[in-house]
């Protein structure tokens, strides 16, 4: 667990540079660390010693926000992780999954493999085979081919 410092600047989006040369990006207002230099200098940039008020013009530390736990979970964390829990239980209901007896809750009954470009050809063509995208060796059917493509497509079945 890592408590980091927020700083607040008064334009959105800025930087700061340090004197070692490194960049503070305050990205939403707002910039987050936990090093101990950083915290240092960028305090004595806005707090004037006897002085209540920052001496900067843009920085400032908010007193309603001022440490922030870094692995607490975010609010789309916690949002994603509603919308799982209520998905599963969804499938659970209709019965298109039924969890093992060893799942946690963090199992995820979405993620059932890892897709390549095969698995995605095949599912894209409806295919169940797991070979190669081949050409057809014949056509069956009607066919949609004109009809000087189906005599090439004869004379060369007939020289193979």
């Amino acid at each position: 667990m890592a408590i980091l410092k927020i700083f607040k600047a008064a334009v959105l989006n800025c930087s700061y540079l340090f004197k070692d040369g490194t960049q503070a990006a305050f990205l939403s207002g707002k910039y987050q660390t936990s090093d101990p230099k950083q915290i240092e200098e960028l305090t004595a940039e806005i707090v004037n010693v006897g002085i209540s008020n920052s001496k900067h013009p843009m920085l400032y530390i908010d007193e309603s926000e001022q440490e922030i736990d870094s692995n607490a979970p975010t609010p789309m964390e916690l949002i994603r992780a509603q919308a799982m829990k209520d998905a599963i239980a969804q499938l659970v209901a209709s019965g298109q999954y039924t969890p093992s007896k060893d799942s946690t809750s963090t199992q995820n009954p979405f993620a059932s493999s890892v897709a390549n470009t095969l698995t995605i050809a095949e599912g894209a063509a409806g295919s169940d085979s797991s070979g190669a995208n081949l050409a057809p060796t014949s056509v069956t059917g009607a066919s949609l081919m004109s009809a000087s493509a189906s005599a090439a497509l004869a004379s060369l079945s007939a020289k193979g």
